[in-house]
C-alpha cells in the first residue's frame, strides 16, 4: 500500500480568521506541497481505495445473499422434516379408518393433500413410492415382503413419505421409508 498524501484544507473560522489544517496561518494560497501533482496523486489514491472498497462491498453482498439462501433452504428442510411425520400419521389414520367412517377419512385425506401441496409450494417434491422401483438414493427399506416375480424390487407400501428438492432432485431432504417386494423362488 502506498504512503498517504496529506492535502491541506483551507478553513475559515467563525471570527473570520483563516488557517490551513496543516497549521500554517492564513495566506491566499495553499502550502507549496499541495500543488496539482499532489492533488492528482491524492485523487488517484482515493479513487483506487473507493474501487477496492466497492469490490469488497460487492463480495460481501454476494456472500450475504448466498448465506441467506442457504439459511432459507435449511429452514424449509427443517419444516419438511417436521411436517413429514404428521403427514404420515394422518395418512395412516385415514387408511386405517377404511370404510368405517368415510366422512372422517375424506377429511383426513384432504388434510394430507393440503399438507403435501404446502410442502410442494415450499420447493420440495414427494419421492415416488408405491409402485416405484426401490432406489436406495431416495428410499429407506424398513421391511421386505414376499411378492410375485414381476413385483421384485417394487415399493409395496409407504411407511412415511420422502421428499427431495424440486430444483435439485439429487438433494434428498428426507428418504421415503418403504416396504419393498422381494420375489422368493
Amino acid at each position: 500500500m502506498s504512503e498517504p498524501v496529506t492535502i491541506p484544507v483551507h478553513v475559515v473560522e467563525a471570527d473570520g480568521s483563516e488557517r490551513w489544517l496543516d497549521g500554517s496561518s492564513s495566506s491566499a494560497a495553499p502550502p507549496e506541497e499541495a500543488g496539482d501533482e499532489a492533488l492528482e496523486r491524492q485523487n488517484k489514491l482515493l479513487r483506487d481505495k473507493l474501487k477496492e472498497t466497492h469490490q469488497d462491498l460487492l463480495r460481501l453482498q454476494a456472500r450475504h445473499a448466498e448465506e441467506l439462501e442457504q439459511a432459507r433452504v435449511q429452514g424449509q428442510e427443517l419444516a419438511v422434516r417436521a411436517v413429514a411425520p404428521a403427514l404420515s400419521s394422518i395418512a395412516r389414520a385415514a387408511e386405517l379408518l377404511g370404510a368405517d367412517d368415510p366422512d372422517l377419512r375424506n377429511g383426513l385425506e384432504l388434510v394430507v393433500d393440503a399438507l403435501e401441496r404446502a410442502v410442494e409450494a415450499a420447493g420440495f417434491t414427494r419421492v415416488p413410492d408405491v409402485g416405484a422401483r426401490f432406489d436406495p438414493e431416495v428410499h429407506e427399506a424398513v421391511a421386505v415382503e414376499s411378492a410375485a416375480a414381476g413385483q421384485d424390487g417394487l415399493v409395496l407400501r409407504t411407511i412415511s413419505p420422502g421428499f427431495v428438492q424440486t430444483l435439485d432432485r439429487s438433494r434428498v431432504v428426507l428418504p421415503a421409508r418403504v416396504v419393498v417386494a422381494r420375489h422368493s423362488d
